[in-house]
């Protein structure tokens, strides 16, 4: 399925405010779900010596501590990769370790989609069933302002939404600089992910459950 010039790349930095060194706790199932034939497309882009040490059988791209913060964009971090590899064609692939329950076939299924329909670049979308987003709004002092300005009254003339997610990122490395800080723009498609044991860490909490379905 993938080629020998897909890129497979895992983020995985040290720092993390909600669940200290979470990425150490999870990457060893991220990479337990890659089958080993795909193993030469696999990067790991970490800061952390404890995974770069671990892990050491893996191919490994040096993540400068300028790209290992919070408040650097997936963007700007993939950028920083690329350049730092020196490769500016092909297709990436890049899976989060935040998503421990993420099933290979699912990746699979993403890729499939992406190159079916000739696609620059690909994100993931659950059905969403909260509050629609035209009943919510900004603070703006004592007042308010829509997050998408409108003028709908009928709940039943609100257009169908669905919840982002980064579940499985596909993007053509040449699209990079065009996309979002988020990995993302007009030309975008999306796959469905149907997976109810979806769980993205970022909390304690999200921990705990996580291993209560293992």
């Amino acid at each position: 399925m993938f080629t020998k010039d897909d890129i497979i790349v895992i983020p995985a930095r040290k720092g993390s405010k909600g669940v200290p060194f979470k990425n150490r706790l999870l990457i060893e199932q991220t990479l337990r779900t890659i089958p080993s034939k795909y193993k030469d497309n696999v990067y790991i882009y970490s800061d952390d010596e404890f995974i770069i040490d671990k892990y050491k059988n893996y191919k490994h791209v040096p993540r400068p501590p300028k790209y290992s913060g919070d408040k650097t964009s997936t963007k700007d971090t993939m950028l920083s990769f690329f350049n730092s590899l020196g490769v500016t064609k092909g297709n990436c692939i890049m899976l989060y370790v935040v998503y421990p329950t993420r099933k290979w076939g699912d990746v699979v299924d993403s890729y499939e989609y992406f190159i079916d329909n000739e696609a620059k670049s690909l994100l993931c979308k659950k059905p969403y069933d909260g509050i629609h987003p035209y009943l919510l709004m900004v603070e703006d002092g004592i007042n308010g302002k829509q997050i998408t300005p409108h003028n709908l009254y009928r709940r039943q003339d609100y257009p169908k939404v669905f919840e982002l997610t980064h579940y499985v990122t596909i993007f053509n490395i040449e699209e990079l600089p065009r996309l979002n800080n988020n990995l993302y723009n007009e030309d975008t498609i999306y796959f469905t992910i149907n997976n109810d044991d979806i769980i993205d860490i970022d909390t304690k909490k999200d921990v705990l459950k996580w291993k209560g379905q293992k």
